[in-house]
């Protein structure tokens, strides 16, 4: 699962796409311009960033050069219907780490976007197991003592966000902007919730939660404990 940004203003493809990549487990979230992609970029952390370059108020390219001057270090996949190697090579020469020309394919798109979300970390692998518990990534599965365990698609997410982040804590903010499309105060209620319904499937009785509470900010997942 990736938090992913699609900048672009063709309707149509954002949505073909975005139900596509949504399908892949993915969290997506839509922009339609330079200007609205630059606020979404300042307040909220993402996987990967997919940038059309023609856009209504600017281009492509100069939100690519923009969010890199800023210490941007997020995967860049640009986007564009012209095929010029020049172009190409502006892009990437901007900061932007892979090219995709239109028309193109769903599952060369996937595949694209896999290949660059493997470059900036060493990938969780697809299987986890933890005490009585098999966590597969995968295929986004949660077995306990060998039976399966049917967790919310949201809530899988957020098990995920926690394993790929061990030990770590994390405040309410970073995991909503992660896992959920936006952060709203309502978010912090579901979060909560979501941790509740976890808790209760891969807890065991007598033991501490992996899932540890970090008093006024946030969580921390217990890999070791």
């Amino acid at each position: 699962m990736a938090k992913i940004l699609l900048v672009d203003d063709d309707d149509e493809l954002l949505s073909v796409v975005s139900e596509s990549l949504t399908k892949d487990g993915h969290k997506i979230e839509l922009c339609y311009s330079k200007a609205e992609a630059t606020e979404m970029l300042a307040d909220n952390q993402f996987d990967l960033l997919v940038f059309d370059v023609t856009l209504p108020d600017g281009s492509g390219f100069d939100l690519c050069k923009d969010y890199r001057a800023k210490g941007g270090i997020t995967p860049i996949l640009m986007l564009t219907g012209k095929s010029d190697e020049r172009d190409k090579e502006l892009g990437l020469d901007l900061g932007a780490d892979d090219y995709l020309t239109k028309p193109f394919g769903l599952r060369e798109l996937a595949a694209r976007i896999r290949a660059l979300l493997r470059r900036p970390a060493v990938m969780a692998a697809e299987v986890v197991h933890l005490n009585n518990l098999k966590i597969d990534l995968a295929n986004r599965k949660l077995f306990r003592n060998d039976q399966e365990v049917r967790l919310q698609p949201l809530d899988f997410s957020l098990l995920e966000f926690f394993i790929k982040h061990p030990n770590q804590v994390l405040s309410q903010e970073t995991i909503l902007s992660r896992v959920w499309n936006s952060y709203t105060e309502s978010g912090v209620e579901a979060l909560r919730a979501a941790v509740k319904r976890i808790r209760k499937e891969i807890d065991q009785e007598g033991c501490e939660s992996l899932i540890e509470t970090i008093h006024k900010v946030g969580y921390a997942f217990r890999a070791g404990a």
